[in-house]
């Protein structure tokens, strides 16, 4: 595993890690909503959800599986390593 993805989530608080494990292990609309605004980068700003309009947008009630969190995370860690602020693009909701 990257050295900056580790970082990224041990910076994870524990309540946060869980919340995110039980949207991994189990892709339902509540872990989703619980989720979404999880803060995955204090600098650059960014939540779950941005990274994942960034890096997959998905519609706006579909819950993203897996492979679309990884993708934002690391996105997020690209994001981080280059110090670099998020895309600004319209978001679909």
């Amino acid at each position: 595993m990257n050295k900056c993805f580790q970082e990224l989530v041990i910076n994870l608080s524990n309540d946060n890690l869980t919340l995110l494990t039980a949207l991994l292990c189990d892709q339902n609309p509540q872990s989703w909503k619980n989720n979404k605004q999880l803060l995955i980068s204090v600098s650059p700003r960014l939540t779950l959800e941005m990274a994942i309009t960034q890096t997959s947008p998905i519609e706006k009630n579909e819950i993203p599986d897996p492979n679309v969190i990884y993708k934002a995370l690391k996105y997020a860690v690209c994001l981080k390593e280059q110090n670099q602020p998020p895309l600004k693009i319209a978001s679909n909701y």
